[in-house]
């Protein structure tokens, strides 16, 4: 504990956290411990001349855990399961606020609200065509000049039909 290199060993060990740190789609349990290394390096040695590097490695690591959450979040809507992936893309967001994905999340979000209303029952697609028809405007207000803006519309036009009908 007395030794010179106590700050350079105990880096060390937080950097191999990081390198066992798995790739997005498998289970994230190293990441979050190395995140965890990480930042117990940083708030033990907090004047060392490796807390950008520390830093560096963190925001890559989120990187992987914000990936994993949409990708996950994004099967559902793969595989049909409309009303999850609303659910699981919304808890995208809430988790990673400024997610460099969140253009496409909100897109999908609006496109399987659409479907799961346009699938729904009689005497619930109207309420589900509203919350899509709000979750349009919600996609539109965030990105106006968005690559997915034209399906965007077609869909907010057809919700709109139907609501009104």
């Amino acid at each position: 504990p007395l030794s010179p290199l106590r700050e350079e060993s105990d880096y060390m060990a937080a950097y191999c956290a990081y390198l066992d740190a798995p790739d997005f789609s498998l289970d994230q349990t190293y990441t979050y411990q190395a995140i965890d290394q990480m930042q117990a390096f940083i708030n033990h040695y907090p004047h060392s001349s490796r807390i950008k590097d520390c830093n560096d490695i963190i925001d890559k690591l989120r990187g992987t855990l914000e990936k994993k959450s949409f990708e996950s979040a994004k099967l559902y809507y793969t595989i049909g399961e409309y009303k999850a992936a609303v659910i699981a893309l919304k808890n995208t967001l809430i988790e990673f606020p400024d997610s460099r994905y969140k253009e496409e999340t909100l897109f999908l979000i609006l496109k399987s609200s659409f479907i799961y209303a346009k699938n729904s029952v009689a005497e619930k697609k109207k309420d589900r065509m509203a919350d899509a028809i709000s979750e349009y405007y919600t996609f539109s207000g965030e990105f106006p000049n968005s690559g997915f803006i034209n399906e965007a519309k077609k869909i907010y036009n057809q919700a709109s039909e139907i609501v009104k009908n």
